[in-house]
C-alpha cells in the first residue's frame, strides 16, 4: 500500500503553475549564487520534492546566473572545473550572469576555461591583478551579449605617470552599456566608454574625470572620489547632457562638483558636504540650469541641508537624515508648514533620524501634513516615511509615538502614505 502524504491539499503552493514556481524560484536564488553553497539555490529548491525537483531542472535562468569563488590556496582544479561545465550546461543557452572571486594567479584559468561561454555573457564580474594581464589572450575579441561589466581593483596611476595599457580584452563589446569600476585610470583599461549609460566607478579626482570625459551617454553616475593623502588638482570641466541621476561621495568639500556641468539632471545623492561643498552644490545648479525632482542629503549639518532644500524648489522627492544633538525634526516640519515658498510641488518626504537627536512634537508633525494634504495647494503631499534609528539613544517616548499614530489616522484613511518606524 502507498502512503502519500504530500498533497496539495496540505500544500497549496503546490497548486500554482509551473511558470509561477519557476519565478518565484528565481527571485529566491538571485542574481549571485555561489554554485559550492550546497545550502542554498537551485540544489535545495530542487531536493523538496518531485515536482520542484522537476521546475529546477526545466528553469534554465535559476542556472545561469552565478559566483564562482575560490579562497587563498585553493586551487581551479579539474573537480571545480566539472562542477561549473555541469552547472552552467543546465543554464542551456540562457544569457549568463557571472561573477568571479579568485586570489591572485587563478584568475586567467578560470576566465579562459568560462570563454567557450563568451557569447552567453550577459553580465561579468571579477578582481583584476597587474598579472592578470594574459587575459587578453584568454578573451574573445568580440563578445556581443555583454550588457554589463564589474572590475574591481584594476591597476591605476593615481595620478603618476602613465602606463601601458593591461586591459584590451573588452574594447569591443558593442551591447556593453553599464560598468563598475574601482582603482583605476583610463590609461590602462580599453573599453567602448562612449557607449555606457550607467556608470558606478572610484578613484582619484584627476584620474575619474578623465573617465566621464570618455562617457558623454551616461545617464546614471555613482562616483566615490578617493583622497591621494593630497590636494588634488584639474583643469579638465566635464559636461555630460543626458546624465538623470547623479550619487557623488567626495567628501566634505565636493571638488568634483566644480568640474561638472549637468543640465538634464533630476535626481541627486549626496553625502557629508560641509559649506564649502554645499556652495559648490548650488554653484553646478546655477551653472547647470537644471530643474531638480528629487534629492537625497546625508550627513549633513541641518542649516546647510535646509540652505540646499530652499535653492530649488522644483523639488518633488526629498530623503534626508538627520543625526544631530538636538531636534531638527520639529523645527523642518514647522518650515513645511509656515513657509509657502518652501518645496511648494513637494510630493514625498523621506526623513532619516537618528543618534541622541529626536524628540518630536507629534502636533507640529500632524499639522504639517494635514497642511501638506489638506492645504490650498496646487500640489499634494502623497508620502511620508519617517525612520528612527538606534532606539536606545532616542528620546522619543512610546506615547509620543502614538500620539502622533492617532493624529494621522484620518489622513491616512483618505489616502496619505504615512510610514513610521523604530528601528
Amino acid at each position: 500500500m502507498d502512503l502519500n502524504l504530500t498533497t496539495t491539499s496540505s500544500y497549496p503552493i503546490l497548486t500554482l503553475p509551473a511558470e509561477i514556481t519557476a519565478e518565484i524560484f528565481s527571485h529566491y536564488v538571485g542574481k549571485r549564487h555561489n554554485i559550492r553553497r550546497r545550502a542554498a539555490g537551485p540544489l535545495l529548491l530542487a531536493s523538496v520534492c518531485k515536482s520542484w525537483w522537476e521546475i529546477c531542472f526545466s528553469t534554465c535562468s535559476i542556472w545561469a546566473s552565478v559566483v564562482i569563488a575560490l579562497s587563498e590556496g585553493e586551487r581551479w582544479d579539474e573537480d571545480l572545473q566539472l562542477l561549473v561545465q555541469v552547472w552552467l550546461s543546465r543554464a542551456g543557452s540562457h544569457p549568463l550572469d557571472i561573477f568571479v572571486d579568485a586570489p591572485r594567479g587563478s584568475l586567467s584559468g578560470m576566465l579562459s576555461f568560462l570563454s567557450r561561454y563568451s557569447s552567453q555573457w550577459r553580465s561579468l564580474g571579477f578582481t583584476f591583478h597587474s598579472s592578470s594581464s594574459v587575459l587578453d589572450d584568454l578573451i574573445p575579441g568580440h563578445i556581443p551579449s555583454l550588457t554589463s561589466l564589474e572590475i574591481s581593483g584594476a591597476p591605476t596611476t593615481f595620478g603618476w605617470e602613465a602606463q601601458a595599457v593591461l586591459l584590451n580584452a573588452f574594447a569591443a563589446a558593442p551591447s556593453l552599456r553599464q560598468l563598475w569600476l574601482s582603482h583605476t585610470s583610463l590609461e590602462s583599461i580599453r573599453l567602448p566608454w562612449i557607449q555606457l549609460t550607467h556608470l558606478n566607478a572610484s578613484g582619484s579626482l584627476r584620474e575619474c574625470l578623465k573617465i566621464l570625459n570618455e562617457t558623454q551617454n551616461l545617464e546614471v553616475l555613482d562616483i566615490a572620489i578617493e583622497s591621494l593623502g593630497f590636494a588634488e588638482s584639474s583643469s579638465l570641466n566635464v559636461t555630460l547632457p543626458h546624465l538623470r541621476i547623479f550619487g557623488c561621495s567626495d567628501g566634505s568639500e565636493g571638488n568634483l562638483l566644480d568640474h561638472l556641468t549637468l543640465p538634464a539632471l533630476r535626481t541627486i545623492k549626496l553625502s557629508s558636504l560641509e559649506s564649502q561643498g554645499v556652495s559648490r552644490f548650488l554653484t553646478l545648479g546655477v551653472r547647470s540650469a537644471w530643474s531638480l525632482r528629487s534629492i537625497r542629503l546625508a550627513t549633513m549639518e541641518y542649516e546647510e541641508a535646509i540652505l540646499c532644500l530652499r535653492s530649488f524648489p522644483s523639488l518633488e522627492e526629498i530623503d534626508v537624515e538627520i543625526w544631530q544633538s538636538t531636534d531638527q525634526l520639529t523645527p523642518l516640519a514647522e518650515l513645511l508648514t509656515n513657509d509657502n515658498e518652501f518645496l511648494p510641488v513637494l510630493r514625498s518626504i523621506t526623513i532619516r533620524a537618528g543618534g541622541a537627536s529626536t524628540e518630536p512634537s507629534a502636533s507640529v508633525l500632524a499639522e504639517m501634513l494635514a497642511f501638506r494634504w489638506h492645504g490650498n495647494r496646487v500640489v499634494r503631499l502623497r508620502s511620508f516615511h519617517v525612520y528612527f534609528f538606534h532606539l536606545s539613544s532616542l528620546r522619543m517616548t512610546a506615547s509620543i509615538f502614538e500620539d502622533l499614530k492617532t493624529r494621522v489616522l484620518v489622513l491616512v484613511e483618505e489616502g496619505l502614505e504615512v510610514m513610521i518606524s523604530i528601528r
